[in-house]
């Protein structure tokens, strides 16, 4: 099953599909935290909030020695592995393209100055690694 989800105004539709599940805890752990800051990000009343959020998803996807980490933020998952794309070596092709369209999806969130997007680069990302939190 594949999940679509589009952002208009980012000029591109992101296609995000389920991904099988990660067999290491401390992944879940960090895919639960990801989830959980998008979430905020959605619900945050300002873009600012919105980012910081954002920066905190970032920041669990690719750890803290990883490209787009952003110290000045806050690391939610310290402590949890070195980011969700470091800490488990079985992913298939298909997650860890979700994985890349997940990160770009947040980018794209943190480089907008558009509240809107911003919020809905969030859902995105939510309604992704929720999928991969919950699928066992």
């Amino acid at each position: 099953m594949k999940i679509r989800l589009s952002i208009v105004s980012l000029a591109a539709a992101a296609m995000l599909g389920m991904f099988p599940m990660l067999a290491s805890a401390n992944t879940a752990q960090e895919i639960a935290t990801a989830a959980e800051h998008a979430g905020y990000a959605a619900k945050a009343n300002d873009i600012q909030h919105v980012k910081l959020h954002l920066h905190h998803v970032m920041n669990c996807l690719v750890g803290p020695h990883g490209t787009g980490f952003y110290a000045p933020a806050g690391d939610p998952c310290k402590g949890m592995g070195n980011g969700i794309e470091n800490d488990d070596g079985h992913y298939s092709q298909a997650a860890r393209k979700d994985l890349q369209n997940v990160e770009r999806t947040v980018a794209a969130g943190l480089n907008t100055q558009s509240y809107k997007i911003a919020v809905e680069a969030a859902k995105m990302a939510k309604s992704t690694l929720v999928d991969a939190k919950d699928e066992k």
